[in-house]
């Protein structure tokens, strides 16, 4: 049919059919496919945003541990610097701190005798896997155990005194020094002197270990 036969109305009808495919075409070929793409890469750019995010709670996370770990450090590293007995001029101050203190709550010191060092324990560290984390490859050499940096220093004291001043120079041993502690305390009687005891007490303290030759080679 040719524009020619067509009259006024039907022309307005047919340009209608036309533009109404048009605009139907378009949908379904150029705006349908944009919509789905865009929604693609709105879905892509926020799966990015919550790895970004989770990224820099990761960052965070590291940053506040690395505080804790150079706070505990400082914290470790004063208490060494403050407990740990060490050597004045070739022996340790404890026995002259004993006989000190020993002094200012009445206590009477017969003797102190050194017991020498005791090797503390070594404890292996128990690594727990992360939640989801790989094992370990087979054949993997095990982590190295802990350095050994203390031992603990005994020394025996034998004395005279009441039982408040036995206890009152305890008190004020583990107060000097919070590392400190008791191992055995023997109290017995003295004929005809209800307020005196005989004393005898195991006591040590924390001190520096001595370095362990190196393992001979095989």
């Amino acid at each position: 049919m040719s524009n020619e036969l067509l009259k006024g109305p039907e022309k307005r009808i047919l340009g209608g059919i036309l533009v109404v495919g048009a605009v139907v075409l378009t949908h379904m070929f150029v705006v349908k496919p944009m919509n789905e793409q865009r929604a693609k890469v709105d879905a892509e750019a926020n799966e990015i945003n919550k790895a970004s995010e989770s990224a820099l709670a990761k960052i965070k996370s590291i940053q506040t541990m690395r505080a804790e770990y150079a706070s505990l450090s400082n914290e470790v590293f004063a208490l060494t610097n403050g407990y740990v007995v060490r050597k004045v001029l070739g022996s340790y101050p404890m026995e002259q701190e004993i006989y000190s203190l020993a002094g200012q709550v009445g206590f009477h010191v017969a003797n102190c005798t050194e017991l020498g060092k005791t090797r503390t324990p070594d404890k292996p560290p128990t690594a727990v896997a992360p939640k989801g984390a790989k094992p370990a490859p087979r054949g993997k050499a095990p982590p190295p155990p802990p350095q050994h940096r203390y031992d603990r220093f005994q020394m025996e004291v034998r004395g005279t005194g009441s039982y408040k001043s036995v206890m009152e120079l305890i008190h004020r041993l583990e107060e000097r020094n919070p590392f400190f502690s008791v191992i055995t305390l023997d109290i017995s009687a003295v004929n005809g002197k209800p307020e005196a005891h005989n004393v005898v007490f195991k006591c040590e303290w924390p001190v520096d270990a001595d370095k362990l030759p190196p393992p001979k080679k095989k």
